[in-house]
């Protein structure tokens, strides 16, 4: 099962397994490993998108600098958490109607793309 899923203080874009797991011919184990390997690897393209198309201007960059994407595994889910560092990042989420919003419109344009990643890595197993 793949979702995306935004969350008040931040972003998620994640990868569960849905019960695949059973199914795949290389094992588990190795389909986690490639998940995973995924996910760090779509990280960094995530990461740029966020301070390339963040929508305000900036006065001391640290914003745009505080925009962060991370691989990250737990348990069976693996996936790529998207977040803001500066403690005022919530109010360019939420204020003005949206009007700062990176991270959802970061989910809406590279969570189809994280999933062709992810739906080529399923053919492979």
């Amino acid at each position: 099962e793949f979702f995306a899923e935004a969350v008040v203080a931040g972003g998620k874009i994640s990868f569960r397994d849905g019960g695949l797991r059973d199914k795949l011919k290389k094992g588990p184990e190795q389909f986690m490993n490639a998940a995973w390997i995924t996910a760090q690897s779509m990280a960094p393209p995530v990461e740029n998108y966020m301070r390339n198309e963040a929508p305000w201007t900036d006065r001391t960059g640290n914003a745009r600098n505080g925009l962060l994407a991370r691989a990250f595994k737990e348990g069976d889910e693996v996936g790529i958490d998207l977040f803001h560092s500066v403690n005022y990042g919530i109010f360019l989420e939420v204020k003005h109607n949206g009007a700062y919003a990176i991270i959802q419109p970061t989910i809406d344009h590279m969570g189809p793309i994280v999933m062709a990643r992810y739906n080529r890595l399923l053919e492979r197993y």
